[in-house]
């Protein structure tokens, strides 16, 4: 079986990285997919097959990843359902930003599609101490 590799954008700060696929089939351009990164499993979007030129582009020189499955209508509604977690945990760690008075903007948050992991943008103009934060995201939010 041949492996076929595809440029894919994905995460909520629109990486763009290569990966393969052991699906013959064709994915034309914005057909969304299943990864596997190195954040975890993850929602993309194909944007091109990879090519010696889209490397050179990247600056890569080996795949990103894997291309787990096009993406079904479960897998739809499942980004659904995460996209409203990313909501509530928005608001739940802008409220315990507030409570504890950290001096930190919450910019956006990235819940992984895996579930797997929960990632908070924030602003700062100084240097933050957030562990204490951090840990009662953790327990929270259960990642």
């Amino acid at each position: 079986m041949t492996s076929s590799q595809f440029v894919v954008r994905y995460g909520a700060t629109r990486f763009i990285g290569e990966f393969s696929t052991r699906n013959p089939e064709d994915l034309p351009r914005n057909s969304p997919v299943i990864i596997r990164s190195e954040r975890g499993v993850e929602w993309g979007i194909v944007l091109s097959p990879a090519s010696d030129r889209t490397r050179e582009y990247l600056g890569r020189k080996s795949t990103d990843g894997k291309i787990v499955r096009p993406a079904t209508a479960d897998d739809r509604s499942l980004l659904e359902q995460t996209r409203q977690k990313e909501r509530d945990e928005f608001d739940g760690c802008a409220e315990m930003i507030r409570d504890r008075r950290l001096n930190m903007q919450l910019v956006d948050v990235e819940h992984l599609f895996g579930g797997e992991r929960v990632v908070f943008y924030y602003l700062a103009e100084d240097r933050v101490d957030f562990r204490e934060l951090v840990k009662e995201l953790a327990k929270r939010f259960k990642t």
